[in-house]
Formats: structure tokens, sequence, C-alpha cells
């Protein structure tokens, strides 16, 4: 694994990062995409290995010039595109697990749709945290109103970048 700096971007990237309050099994979670390392052994092997590897390689590339650029919508945008091809790839190891209907609600929501470019479960996914790439720092202040009034969860501003 190699690593990098990333310049950030003079303007910031307004994140909303929301704790979707749900328990998840994180120690199975883990174990049934390893069941595709260091070899795969059938087709949903091998779309996981795809996914974790080349594809996965291809978005973080991607949404590093969208963070060096300050590129919120493109970035919005790369999030919610990994989420999908998250959900292709791993639902089917562990649907207990990945099928996470909380952060596909919140995901999903109108709302937040609205006031958000867009978003994806964070670390190894299901029903832990969910991150949101927010239109603007008015947007990402209601969208925080929202999470904790209506949808009674707990969530943090974040910017990326800005002085």
């Amino acid at each position: 694994l190699e690593a990098e700096p990333i310049a950030l971007p003079k303007t910031p990237l307004r994140l909303l990062v929301v704790d979707l309050g749900c328990d998840k099994d994180t120690p199975l979670m883990l174990k049934s995409l390893q069941r595709s390392f260091p070899h795969c052994e059938d087709d949903r092997g091998r779309c996981v290995h795809a996914w974790l590897g080349e594809e996965n390689q291809r978005r973080v590339a991607e949404a590093v010039k969208a963070v060096r650029a300050g590129d919120a919508e493109t970035l919005g945008a790369l999030m919610t595109a990994a989420q999908k091809d998250f959900d292709r790839s791993a639902i089917p190891e562990c649907p207990s697990q990945f099928a996470a209907p909380t952060l596909h609600a919140v995901l999903g929501d109108e709302k937040l749709a609205e006031l958000c470019w867009g978003g994806k479960g964070i670390g190894c996914g299901g029903e832990g945290s969910a991150q949101l790439v927010c239109r603007s720092k008015e947007a990402r202040d209601r969208a925080a109103s929202y999470v904790r009034d209506e949808l009674g969860m707990w969530c943090c501003c974040v910017d990326v970048g800005g002085s």
C-alpha cells in the first residue's frame, strides 16, 4: 500500500458525519469479505475481489482529484457511486449486515438529497455511520438540524480544507 498527502482545497468541502445509532457485527462483516482473499473461488468472490481492488483504486484516485479541486459535487457523486458498488458487491456476502436499511434510508432521504451532493457509509459498511457531502455551509447546517431533530441521530460537521 502507498499513501501520499493530499493538498486540501482553499474552499472547504462541507461534510456531515451521521451516527446511525444501530448495532452491527464488524467481525462478521470483515470475515464475510475476507472469504474472497487471497484467492476467490466463485463469482461472488470475484466481484468482491474486483471491487476492493482495481475498482476501488480507480474510485479513490477520482475522489482525490475532486478533493484537491474542492469539487464537492463530484465528490458527492463519487461517494454515491461507491456506495452502489459496495452494495452490489458486499450485500450478497452478508445480507444481514450489509443490507443496512437505516443507512440506505438516510442516503435516500429526500430532504437530505436537497441539501447534499451525495454520500456513503463509512468503514466496513453496514449500520455504523454515514458521511454526506453538503452543498454549502448553510445546507450542512440545515441537514445537521434535520438529522438531529427529525431523524433523532447524532451528527457532526467537518470541514475539509479552507483556512
